[in-house]
């Protein structure tokens, strides 16, 4: 009698386990038939720890965007990334596609000189603007006469903007430069989600840490509803590797749900 119930209770949970499995395909299908990009590579991964599919297309004028977003770029969501020079705008995304030098890392201020879009595993695009100006008057003149127009430009052209993702270093002061950007931006443009990244947040302390947090999302008018995380991008370190995983999970709610709201393990605001 114990064997038969056994036996009756094995049989039910094989058939359980095959109806969610059913039901998990399933919703898999619904996903990748709508209007949403397919979002998962090999290993049910938005982006592989190891090899990633990615199409470089480096915009130096209105005419280089505009074709640029007649392929493939102009049919997927775009999250844009922007910070001053040096704050890890390339490191970072260099980190996140698992890519040496694919953005153009540098110690020099303004090494990134056009709108850069990564077109990653026909999923969605990362686009690396211009470095803002910190303390190199060159720099000064080609944002203002060139890159900001530039990446207006780009602004306007897109059709899906996801995502704005603003890196700051978090040991540096908020300059006025930095506030009027991002106040342009908001009031500029129709973007649903805003992250603020705080890089290189292994170099700092508990302190430090959350006096530069509450600084920038302060003085950079980042809202309550808008996430913030902390990045870094030696790879060596358990954080490190983390706050990669955490970025990942922030583009793959905007990707699925267009709400950055939902619990996708994010650290409270």
């Amino acid at each position: 009698m114990v064997l038969k119930l056994m036996n009756r209770s094995c049989s039910w949970a094989a058939k359980e386990w095959k109806a969610r499995r059913r039901l998990s395909s399933s919703s898999l299908s619904l996903l990748s038939s709508s209007s949403a990009p397919p979002l998962l590579t090999r290993n049910n991964h938005l982006v592989s720890n190891k090899f990633n599919k990615i199409q470089v297309h480096r915009c130096e004028s209105a005419q280089s965007i505009a074709e640029a977003l007649e392929g493939e770029a102009g049919k997927l969501p775009h999250f844009c990334v922007a910070g001053v020079s040096n704050a890890g705008k390339s490191s970072m995304i260099n980190h996140l596609l698992v890519k040496k030098n694919i953005a153009r890392a540098s110690s020099v201020a303004g090494k990134t000189k056009t709108i850069d879009m990564f077109v990653v595993n026909d999923a969605f695009v990362i686009t690396d603007f211009p470095g803002m100006p910190s303390t190199d008057p060159q720099v000064d003149g080609m944002w203002k006469g060139k890159w900001r127009p530039l990446i207006k430009d780009y602004m306007t052209q897109v059709n899906d903007i996801r995502s704005f993702i603003y890196i700051h270093d978090i040991r540096w002061p908020i300059a006025a430069d930095e506030v009027k950007f991002n106040k342009w931006m908001r009031r500029s443009f129709q973007i649903p989600s805003f992250l603020l990244l705080l890089s290189k947040d292994d170099k700092v302390d508990h302190n430090r840490r959350l006096m530069g947090l509450n600084n920038a999302r302060n003085k950079l008018g980042f809202e309550h509803q808008d996430r913030h995380l902390h990045y870094c991008s030696n790879n060596s370190l358990a954080p490190c590797r983390r706050s990669r995983r955490l970025v990942l999970r922030y583009i793959e709610s905007v990707l699925r749900f267009q709400d950055s709201s939902i619990d996708v393990g994010l650290p409270p605001k």
